[in-house]
């Protein structure tokens, strides 16, 4: 157990820049359901925390749905406060050394409940749900930060939102997720040299919104759930991409979902949810 986050969450994003992790948006259940801007940092070496500019755009629905490139933090897609602001195509960059926001070129297909990752200077924006429609998304997207521009990549073969994605050996893994309203065991991998999706090991247990990260040249899956319906998980996956393999691993001390998690000097951070 760590120094508590000030503000209680879940599906928010973080980044981490500097050995940092920055906690961003989200929302409260704490009066109703309620959209955060809110952005904290967390300090693993003084296991502390202070509070940052908030986030132009409050957006929640967006675990795993920032990258970083470069030293700034780039926020994509999510939903608003009210209904009209929800499958937002939003993109704002943050800048820890100066603590300042700025909006970039929207998204082509506004989404929320998408995954991202940063590879070689671009960012991927991939599934999520279309407005009004509980249908995962093939749809991948990729942002040039330089040239603040967007160009569409291949399909996934199979569409899915509240995945959690991750970059791992030059490959681009895309990790569960629901192609409706239920969580499905899919790992689909990405070659960007050859622009090709291949479909991977499935999960042990399927699930949705969970953290996943890089460790030790694995892909380490936590938690998640079937759906919200349900208590989530404790279930550690442990995937091996030159085995293409899963274990599993000790169960977690607490049932998570809606969270995120970071890895700051080979330790991972379960945070909010």
């Amino acid at each position: 157990q760590k120094a508590d986050m000030p503000t209680p969450r879940m599906t928010h994003t973080s980044a981490v820049v500097n050995g940092k992790i920055y906690v961003i948006g989200g929302a409260s259940s704490e009066p109703g359901w309620n959209v955060l801007s809110t952005v904290e940092e967390y300090d693993p070496v003084a296991d502390a925390w202070t509070r940052k500019a908030d986030m132009p755009t409050g957006r929640s629905d967006m675990v795993g749905s920032s990258a970083v490139v470069d030293g700034k933090i780039y926020v994509i897609g999510g939903d608003g406060n009210s209904y009209a602001d929800w499958w937002s195509p939003t993109v704002e960059e943050y800048d820890p050394a100066t603590d300042t926001w700025t909006r970039k070129a929207d998204m082509p297909t506004g989404r929320d409940c998408l995954a991202t990752v940063a590879m070689d200077g671009t960012i991927y924006a991939i599934g999520g749900y279309p407005p009004n429609a509980n249908v995962g998304l093939t749809t991948v997207e990729v942002y040039d930060p330089t040239t603040d521009t967007w160009t569409r990549s291949p399909d996934m073969p199979l569409g899915v939102a509240l995945l959690n994605a991750c970059v791992l050996r030059g490959k681009i893994y895309a990790i569960g997720g629901r192609p409706d309203l239920k969580s499905r065991a899919y790992l689909q991998e990405y070659d960007p040299v050859t622009c090709t999706w291949t479909r991977k090991a499935d999960l042990l247990v399927g699930t949705s919104q969970m953290g996943s990260v890089v460790l030790a040249n694995k892909i380490v899956v936590i938690g998640g759930w079937l759906w919200s319906a349900v208590e989530p998980y404790q279930a550690v996956q442990i995937y091996d991409p030159a085995t293409d393999m899963w274990t599993r691993e000790a169960d977690t001390p607490f049932l998570r979902a809606v969270f995120s998690a970071d890895v700051v000097n080979n330790r991972i951070y379960v945070i909010g949810g």
